[in-house]
């Protein structure tokens, strides 16, 4: 019950990031090509960041699964 809660947390989560991203496009002043690299800027910034957070839940919970072994 719990895990299908986190998906549609999830799914929610990134249709409004899109619908954002793409209201933002429609709605931009810039050149499309300015856009563009501020697009790919953003993703590129929100990549790094998701995979420091993945690598810092994957430190946290292989700590809790050896606690759990050990106990």
């Amino acid at each position: 019950m719990k895990e299908k809660n986190n998906n549609s947390v999830l799914f929610a989560l990134l249709a409004g990031i899109a619908a954002g991203a793409a209201l933002g496009v429609l709605f931009a002043p810039d050149k499309g090509s300015e856009t563009r690299s501020k697009i790919r800027n953003g993703f590129l910034r929100f990549s790094k960041k998701n995979e420091q957070e993945d690598s810092e839940f994957k430190d946290e919970y292989n700590a809790y699964k050896e606690q759990e072994i050990n106990n």
